[in-house]
């Protein structure tokens, strides 16, 4: 038999790894997104009112991030 002789679980030797350490943030962006661009790319038909609403979806998502870090930065400070 060959055993390791480690003391660490094998929970703890994989914790960390893997693409859980970044790649759930990533998805979930991602789907949050496509919610919101699916009533766009799949439901306005005239290209104009499509792109100011695309546009509208950014500056809020941008603002919504800035104003995200200004509270961190509150609390943090």
């Amino acid at each position: 038999m060959n055993k390791s002789r480690s003391m660490q679980t094998p929970l703890a030797a994989v914790r960390g790894l893997g693409s859980a350490k970044s790649g759930l943030h990533h998805w979930w962006n991602q789907r949050m997104t496509a919610v919101a661009m699916v009533i766009l790319e799949d439901y306005v038909a005239a290209e104009g009112l499509r792109l100011v609403l695309i546009v509208v979806i950014r500056m809020f998502a941008i603002a919504l991030a800035a104003l995200s870090i200004l509270s961190i930065l509150r609390v943090a400070l």
